[in-house]
């Protein structure tokens, strides 16, 4: 084994051993740090590449004049990972601060301040720590953000113009539901004047918590009366569930908020209303109400909280209630996928174009996709004093589910999307939402429409002004508007491949019109479009050579100002010889792949070469889209687990596509896997880059599975490496990925898609990984058992459990540690001089 595969095993198996026996305490954290500092590394060219900041958040202020950079540090240390915290009902909590725990959060580097149209920048002062996403005040002459110390989450203030940030003394946030990437909810929002924020926060006399020593009660649960009413209750995630009377005490105690009322400036505040557990709060564009969305018991335990009970209500800046709006009973649809929605009315939301309107969808079929009906949801409307609702729209298919959003511009333009589940295509249609009752026109997609070709530009605003995965879900985006123009960005060529570009589309004669394409040795992508009439834009764009960046762009000369010059941290693996391959499995279906080959690579010399993909389902081969031009992107690592930094040590990296074509394609999964990776194999030995005899396979999760049945079922591989997969899908009996029927409803699907059932058929070296933590359906006893498996069977596996880490290594030392044991596994098995030694 060469050195770096090596490490210091001795003194790691020490530590290990004195933490087994002395158990999770203070008292360890000694011990720990040393067995820390101890984590095998791969070579310093991969940790380089690696450990290199991610890229930053940006956003922009409503009025365009600031853009504002947060930078943020490399991957948090492995301790981070192990704070204790709680897991009630599909929260992860930090109880110490009473935030949201999961994942972990980076280290901020810096907050640096640009002038939107000089470009002139400046660093505001914040103290070090973890810190979420900034919002701006409507006017933007302020942001907040919080910082999550260790025994609060505090609320900061920033000041572009004084250059100044200062925290708002005595307030204590409520911050279990400020998630970093999917929610929309943070604990402050601003009011309409700017001057005041309404902040959920921790009840001053709450009391001590819960003793979670105490013993527990018998855990019982119970089937529903009427199974009819269970819609579509998807696997339930073990341990992340109510389990008892502790858990339902702990969980009403770090959920339950006091709202706030603070001046930004002053700092002063009062209590509104009483103590909750609120998980929407947020007032009304004239400043008059506020929008309660509060959960209420009866708790169900076999779901999480986004199924319970809730009240809807209409309160006043006292907090007194104006108007019960709704009340729900406990929610069976499970997640948003494959057209299944809540069947009571859902996802409420102040109208961005109106002073006080609430608006809300309803399912018309129960939330049930597979119920016959000529329409599936309805989107209403509801005005002061609350009394009589308005139906705005209704849709054949899904509204407000991702990828399906609502935009509302001015003089009653509101343009919605629907989302056909069955086939994945959206359409878009305009409707008068002053005058409801006229005839929608659709804009986009269906009865031979083209699709819309990029997405809406929606008008910045305090939640508006930088890229979040919340944004497919939002339904008050306020369209950016000029005249009967609107504003489409990050377009698809002409050509089909992939590039951006900002247009603008003309409402009444549906001429689009290109007002910038991006520079033929770059991508870029709009962030933002900084004012009314489309002049200015923020953008990132990257090349080859240059790693993504920030710049505005001036759209009637293309003239642009560059904000920050991020470099290039490691040339060795962003400037490999790279390059996009494209060929066709035996059935004809195009695939394609981005092909890595290390710097030294000599054309016509064999070497060992590594595959990765992750298996997506298509409908129709038409679907798989060709993968983009590698001439303008650039080639960074930002994935934990991707195998590109393999090339450093001399291999060759395919990244492929793999999808499974077809209408219910799962009972062909195994086959048509073994075809897309037979088309990219015998392709790269066609090449003469491959050596048949020196090549690997890496997959995670779904892709993992992927890894094992290859091993399974082909003789293509010479290794594998499976990171936290799903090798078993009957322990998710009730669906899983793409796949909506249940075990019972096909037992031999499941079964022929599970590599654990056919483990004696696995004759490939195999390296399984997984983060002992893993909340998601691939948990770690998928690993586990398929280890025992390879064990008992006689064959040649290992199995590497992560300490603390989730679905996806998220500390420095699991990062690297991931990275180690998979160069060291391909070394073993792909490098050896003797490759027969290597095969079982």
């Amino acid at each position: 084994m060469d050195l770096i595969c090596m490490g210091k095993l001795v003194r790691l198996n020490f530590i290990a051993q004195m933490v087994a026996i002395s158990g999770f305490t203070a008292n360890l954290s000694v011990a720990r740090a040393e067995g820390v500092s101890e984590f095998q590394r791969p070579p310093e060219v991969v940790v380089q590449a690696l450990e290199q900041p991610p890229e930053p958040f940006v956003s922009a202020s409503p009025n365009g004049k600031w853009v504002l950079v947060q930078t943020y540090g490399p991957r948090p240390a492995i301790a981070s990972l192990a704070r204790p915290s709680l897991l009630l009902a599909g929260n992860r909590i930090d109880p110490a601060n009473t935030s949201w725990w999961y994942p972990p959060r980076r280290d901020l580097a810096g907050f640096l301040l640009y002038d939107g149209r000089t470009g002139n920048n400046h660093r505001i002062q914040f103290p070090p720590g973890r810190y979420g996403k900034a919002v701006w005040s409507p006017d933007g002459s302020r942001f907040i953000v919080v910082r999550f110390a260790e025994e609060k989450a505090e609320l900061w203030i920033g000041e572009p113009a004084r250059n100044r940030a200062y925290m708002v003394p005595h307030i204590n946030l409520n911050a279990v539901r400020t998630t970093e990437s999917f929610g929309d909810f943070a604990p402050c929002q601003w009011t309409a004047s700017g001057s005041n924020l309404l902040c959920l926060t921790v009840p001053v006399h709450r009391g001590p918590a819960p003793d979670q020593m105490a013993l527990r009660e018998p855990r019982t649960v119970e089937t529903i009366d009427n199974p009819a009413e269970r819609a579509n209750l998807w696997n339930a995630k073990e341990g992340m569930n109510l389990r008892d009377g502790l858990d339902e005490r702990l969980y009403a105690y770090y959920l339950t908020s006091q709202p706030m009322l603070i001046h930004a400036v002053s700092g002063s505040s009062s209590a509104i209303g009483s103590p909750g557990n609120y998980l929407v709060y947020t007032p009304s564009p004239n400043g008059r109400y506020i929008l309660s969305v509060r959960i209420v018991p009866p708790f169900n335990r076999l779901t999480p909280d986004t199924s319970f009970p809730r009240v809807v209500e209409v309160l006043d800046m006292a907090g007194d209630v104006v108007k019960r709006v709704a009340e729900t009973g406990i929610d069976n649809s499970g997640v948003p996928k494959a057209g299944w929605v809540s069947p009571f009315p859902r996802r409420f939301f102040w109208r961005p174009d109106a002073p006080a309107t609430l608006v809300f969808l309803n399912a018309l079929d129960g939330g049930d996709p597979h119920r016959p009906a000529a329409k599936r949801d309805e989107l209403v409307s509801l005005s002061p004093p609350f009394t009589a609702s308005v139906t705005l729209f209704q849709s054949e298919f899904r509204m407000g589910v991702p990828g399906a959003r609502v935009y509302w511009g001015r003089n009653g333009l509101l343009l919605i999307d629907e989302l056909d589940s069955v086939t994945g295509k959206v359409r878009t249609w305009r409707v008068n939402s002053d005058n409801p009752i006229a005839q929608p026109q659709l804009l986009w997609g269906g009865d031979g429409r083209p699709a819309r070709r990029g997405e809406l530009v929606t008008a910045l605003g305090p939640e508006l002004g930088g890229p979040a995965d919340a944004e497919l879900w939002r339904l008050d985006g306020s369209l950016l508007q000029s005249g009967d123009l609107i504003f489409l960005k990050n377009s698809p060529t002409a050509s089909g491949k992939a590039g951006t570009d900002l247009s603008c589309y003309d409402l009444d004669s549906g001429e689009l019109k290109a007002l910038h394409q991006y520079p033929a040795d770059e991508t870029e992508k709009i962030i933002s479009v900084l004012d009314e009439g489309g002049k200015r834009a923020l953008a990132v764009f990257e090349s080859i050579s240059t790693p993504q960046n920030i710049k505005i762009i001036n759209l009637h000369d293309d003239a642009s100002v560059v904000l920050t010059h991020f470099e290039d941290m490691a040339p060795e693996i962003t400037q490999a010889r790279r390059s996009v391959i494209e060929y066709k499995r035996s059935d004809g279906v195009q695939l394609s792949g981005t092909l890595y080959l290390p710097r030294s690579y000599s054309p016509g010399k064999h070497v060992p070469l590594i595959i990765t993909g992750y298996p997506l389902t298509y409908r129709d081969p038409s679907q798989v889209r060709l993968r983009i031009s590698s001439a303008r992107t650039f080639a960074g690592v930002t994935d934990a687990l991707s195998p590109i930094p393999l090339i450093t040590a001399g291999y060759a990296v395919l990244d492929a596509d793999m999808p499974i074509i077809g209408p219910n394609p799962t009972g062909s999964t195994t086959n048509q896997l073994a075809e897309d990776a037979k088309a990219a194999v015998e392709t790269l030995v066609a090449m003469g880059i491959a050596d048949p005899g020196r090549i690997g396979i890496v997959g995670h999760s779904y892709g993992g599975l992927m890894v094992a049945l290859l091993l399974e079922s082909t003789k293509l591989f010479r290794a594998g490496v499976a990171f936290d997969g799903l090798y078993d899908p009957q322990l998710l009996p009730f669906g899983f990925q793409d796949e909506e029927r249940s075990f019972w409803q096909i037992p031999d699907v499941y079964d022929s898609i599970s590599a654990f059932r056919h483990a004696d058929s696995l004759n490939t070296p195999l390296l399984l990984v997984h983060g002992e933590a893993d909340e998601s359906g691939a948990k770690p006893i998928q690993s586990e058992l398929m280890f025992e498996a390879l064990y008992n069977l006689g064959k040649r596996g290992k199995l590497v459990i992560l300490p603390y880490e989730f679905h996806t290594p998220a500390s420095s030392e699991g990062t690297l540690r991931a990275q180690y044991e998979m160069l060291c596994w391909f070394n073993r098995f792909l490098k050896t001089d003797t490759l027969t030694e290597a095969r079982p």
